[in-house]
């Protein structure tokens, strides 16, 4: 994954001329600690998670994304495996509550209220301010709420590049078609929980940004901003990389992939205006 990662076009060139590079080291520590949590049943790793978000949100909101995932996560999973339930109920829990805490703390220690800088953001966002020209509530007429929501999903996955996008495609239909019985107890193989876990990962994500592209929290610039959401997209098309590779006996499709990443990313450093 990391070669994949080193050629994506938004990674390359977001990563060199905006700010949301350093948010993303939080952000993806986040996820990383989460999925740590879950596997090790840590509940340090799990306050460490909570710390990482409270950092994470202090820098941006785009942090309620992961929020949104990890309970959508938690959701999927009582569905088709109510025993692996209980530890990602107590993970969201640990780290939920770890977070809450962090802004507790702060509120109580210097008044930083985080509910109305968020507020005062949208508001920003919305109307604008003596720097920043307002975008509007994306609800003005229903072509441009279409027009909004279809663009974030299109600015996102056009700069992960067109080849990383079909890859990942071609993994989450693979996916969909060995949907795993729902209500699945304790009797599930170490096979079986695999693909689990590998159904509720790709889903949860599906389900979550189809929703937060569809509800206009965001109207413009979302291969900037969902820049630390990459990995949602890179790792399921390592995995189906891996795959081919394993069943062709040969790095071909890599070799292939990495240059046509590489290509995408020279085409859009000529093209595209990325100054801030």
């Amino acid at each position: 994954m990391l070669a994949l990662y080193l050629v994506t076009p938004n990674i390359v060139l977001l990563t060199a001329t905006c700010m949301d590079a350093f948010y993303t080291v939080f952000l993806i520590s986040s996820i990383y600690f989460y999925f740590l949590a879950l596997k090790k049943r840590s509940v340090i790793l799990a306050i460490l998670t909570g710390v990482s978000l409270a950092v994470s949100m202090f820098l941006t909101f785009a942090t309620t994304f992961l929020g949104i995932y990890f309970i959508a996560l938690a959701g999927l999973t009582y569905l088709n495996n109510t025993k692996a339930f209980r530890n990602h109920f107590t993970t969201l829990c640990v780290s939920g509550g770890t977070f809450v805490l962090v802004y507790l703390l702060m509120y109580l220690t210097t008044g930083y209220n985080a509910i109305a800088c968020l507020k005062g953001a949208i508001y920003i966002d919305k109307h604008g301010s003596v720097h920043h020209g307002g975008l509007g509530t994306g609800y003005e007429t229903m072509s441009r709420y279409l027009f909004i929501s279809a663009t974030n999903l299109f600015a996102f996955f056009s700069c992960l590049g067109a080849i990383t996008v079909t890859l990942w495609i071609r993994e989450l239909i693979s996916t969909i078609r060995t949907i795993p019985p729902l209500k699945t107890g304790g009797n599930q193989t170490e096979d079986q929980e695999s693909a689990t876990g590998s159904f509720n990962f790709l889903l949860a994500y599906v389900a979550v940004l189809i929703l937060i592209a569809a509800s206009t929290l965001y109207t413009a610039e979302t291969e900037r901003i969902w820049m630390f959401i990459a990995p949602f997209i890179l790792i399921p098309t390592a995995a189906h990389l891996k795959k081919h590779i394993d069943q062709q006996n040969s790095h071909q499709i890599f070799y292939v992939t990495i240059t046509l990443l590489f290509a995408q990313t020279v085409v859009f450093e000529i093209f595209l205006n990325t100054l801030w």
